[in-house]
């Protein structure tokens, strides 16, 4: 799940496209109605942000095709649109946004968000609609063993440790277990 991984990607891609706050939008079960799907920079506890959203016309012109920046939120985004009700309940003073295409439909929107007013350019559309129409070029490190789990306890044994099952060696450090003690009665 991106959302999982949402902050690291946010985090790699600011050191080429500064940026307070990443939101990744998708179109809702029903197709009709976008929501937001990940959010990196900002703590979201409110759960409305996570609702579908239903559009006025005023939302649906931001719904082109092509990228945009809106440099100064404030001056050149209404406020009763569903994204300036998300600018402003995150502060947002400008944005950067490009469309996530699926095949020949569009999947959702990435944005760049700015606290500061004029961060982002027409100069910046191509860096970030080249982000979001990033493949994958190579496999994710880590998995390279199979993990298995076994039961670790029977009628006068146990398990210790990492000896009950084997995790990736990239990925779990293990136990160390410095001395054993007796669990139970010995046979």
């Amino acid at each position: 799940d991106v959302r999982q991984v949402f902050p690291e990607v946010s985090t790699v891609i600011r050191g080429g496209l500064p940026h307070d706050l990443m939101v990744l939008t998708s179109w809702g079960d029903s197709g009709t109605s976008p929501r937001v799907y990940a959010v990196a920079g900002a703590k979201v506890t409110d759960t409305v942000v996570w609702d579908p959203v239903v559009l006025n016309d005023a939302d649906r012109r931001l719904l082109q095709r092509d990228a945009y920046v809106i440099s100064d939120v404030e001056t050149d985004l209404t406020p009763d649109t569903a994204l300036g009700r998300l600018c402003t309940r995150f502060g947002v003073g400008s944005l950067l946004r490009v469309p996530l295409p699926l095949g020949t439909h569009i999947f959702g929107s990435l944005f760049f968000m700015s606290r500061d007013v004029n961060q982002f350019s027409d100069a910046d559309l191509d860096f970030a609609a080249r982000v979001a129409t990033a493949n994958r070029e190579a496999p994710f490190l880590g998995g390279a063993v199979p993990s298995w789990f076994r039961k670790p306890y029977g009628a006068g044994w146990a398990l210790i440790g990492d000896a009950g099952y084997n995790k990736d060696p990239i990925t779990a450090p293990g136990k160390r277990c410095r001395k054993a003690r007796r669990s139970g009665p010995s046979p």
